[in-house]
């Protein structure tokens, strides 16, 4: 067995154990299978969800622990990585410090022990799949072509189960609202998508096409906005990116990606502020959309209020249950990611964000030469994740699929960049 240290990273030729990806498999099935349906009325702020429903709590908690065993009896592999990750390891600790702003500090607590939970989970999966990313995406093809199909037949079979009555008769599947279920379908897409890239097993490759069709048939009956247009994003972006090759096109897209994404906060901005400034309620209510975007408009309006109350430290990473509690809002989110950030931390936690962003877009950069297929599909998922969080909020969301996926991308993405390092030093 070899092993070499360069800047503070190992790397060995051991195989890890199939229990090294257990608790991920754990985790990705509390976030994708509600135990418990939830109410989707408004929630009371002094009530914490473990108390109400125990389930997620056992679940999770039995992925941390195992998450941590690993971490204890292999702590090398763990503090290397967290080294190296060591700007997503402060702002995880930032959202500790704000146990100090936060009307709810408890909750603050709760949701850092998630984000520890969350991030030792996802060091040991990638670990596990470190030198094999075909066999990453075989194990969660077959994962997604399961959940995928089983939200189907629940629909189909138990609707008192799978669909939601009081939100016009949209699906859920086996997740807790129909959104959930449209986060659920546009990340098995992108999984699908790429694994078709991933793989010459033509069995794994039809059941690709299959869960691609399933989570289409998903994000229609679910009606879910926001995830099918991530969805459309993923399977344009995707081939279109492979086809485009190694060359300048990739960063040219890149720069008009983030151009129209800048022009279209704006827009939405000048839209919850002034409306009939642009005149495009008539066309969403010609197209049997609410102008108010389902009452999103309001919100934003409301939480840029709460913004300049305290633009600084936030108002704490506590699921925005001192803004609940101040009746700012009736539920745990403001509909977009952005802003939900940067109430919770202020302009500190929405500096932290941009750099998380900017470190996986420059790690897709400089992988581009020596895993192109393995770049282009993280970008990919990047960029989508971005989309979806204007007008949803999962960004420092510790129990979110997309969350989940964004950090184990960061942590994937930057053990593939050591090893390029390590192979130029070699050279």
């Amino acid at each position: 067995m070899y092993s070499y240290n360069h800047e503070s990273f190992t790397v060995s030729n051991k195989i890890y154990g199939i229990v090294y990806i257990i608790p991920f498999i754990i985790i990705i099935f509390a976030f994708s299978v509600s135990l418990v349906k939830k109410d989707s009325g408004a929630a009371d702020p002094g009530q914490f969800a473990f108390l109400a429903n125990p389930i997620n709590l056992v679940v999770l908690g039995t992925a941390y622990v195992i998450a941590a065993g690993l971490f204890f009896t292999n702590v090398g592999i763990f503090i290397n990585s967290i080294k190296r990750n060591w700007v997503y390891i402060v702002s995880i600790f930032f959202t500790l410090s704000t146990v100090c702003v936060s009307d709810y500090p408890v909750k603050v607590v709760i949701n850092f022990f998630h984000f520890v939970g969350m991030t030792l989970v996802i060091v040991a999966t990638v670990y596990y799949f470190k030198d094999n990313t075909q066999k990453l995406f075989h194990v969660l093809s077959f994962y997604t072509f399961a959940i995928i199909a089983a939200s189907i037949l629940t629909a189909v079979f138990f609707p008192s189960i799978g669909i939601h009555h009081r939100l016009q008769e949209r699906w859920m599947g086996l997740t807790s609202n129909p959104n959930n279920l449209g986060d659920v379908a546009y990340i098995a897409i992108w999984i699908s998508l790429f694994g078709i890239y991933f793989t010459n097993n033509k069995l794994i490759t039809i059941m690709n096409f299959l869960t691609i069709i399933g989570s289409c048939i998903c994000l229609y009956k679910a009606n879910s906005i926001t995830s099918s247009i991530c969805a459309f994003f993923v399977l344009s972006a995707g081939p279109t990116f492979m086809s485009m090759g190694k060359n300048a096109a990739i960063k040219i897209f890149l720069k008009i990606f983030f151009l129209l994404l800048f022009f279209v906060l704006f827009l939405l901005i000048l839209y919850a502020f002034f409306p009939e400034r642009l005149g495009i309620d008539q066309v969403l209510n010609a197209v049997g959309r609410d102008a108010s975007l389902s009452g999103r408009t309001s919100l934003w309006v409301k939480g840029f209020l709460a913004f300049k109350i305290k633009p600084v430290w936030g108002w704490g990473y506590d699921s925005n249950v001192s803004l609940m509690s101040r009746s700012v809002i009736s539920y745990a989110q403001f509909h977009n990611g952005y802003l939900n950030v940067a109430l919770a931390g202020g302009s500190i936690g929405f500096t932290f964000l941009l750099i998380l962003i900017l470190r996986q877009i420059n790690l897709c950069k400089k992988l581009l030469v020596k895993s192109f297929e393995l770049s282009i599909a993280f970008l990919v998922l990047l960029l989508s994740i971005m989309l979806h969080d204007v007008t949803e909020a999962t960004f420092f969301n510790p129990t979110n699929i997309c969350w989940l996926m964004f950090v184990f991308s960061l942590f994937y993405l930057d053990y593939q960049d050591a090893v390029k390092s390590l192979e130029l030093r070699k050279m």
